[in-house]
């Protein structure tokens, strides 16, 4: 009775064996291609968004150094003129709100 529970025993952890093996096989097998193909199309994707960023970038660049050269740059207020056009003097309410 011995020897035939322990052929028992061999024979199904003999059968586990072979059939954990034969699973992960097959996991492995179908497993790596399909992590393949969703890494080529994450990398696809982010190497299309890199583009389209570099290529915004490069557009905006060239449109601000177009605009830099049309604007003039800003002038700095003087306490003597009402405004930043410089046409002409103070203000009557500036000139009341200074004498007080």
């Amino acid at each position: 009775m011995d020897y035939q529970s322990e052929t028992i025993r061999a024979k199904r952890v003999a059968f586990l064996g072979i059939s954990l093996s034969s699973i992960s096989a097959l996991t492995v097998i179908l497993g790596f291609p399909l992590l393949y193909t969703y890494i080529q199309s994450t990398q696809s994707a982010m190497h299309h968004d890199l583009q389209f960023c570099r290529t915004r970038a490069g557009s905006l660049n060239g449109e601000y150094s177009r605009l830099s050269g049309l604007l003039s740059p800003r002038k700095e207020r003087s306490a003597g003129q009402c405004c930043s056009c410089g046409a002409g003097g103070q203000g009557p309410v500036v000139r009341l709100l200074s004498n007080l």
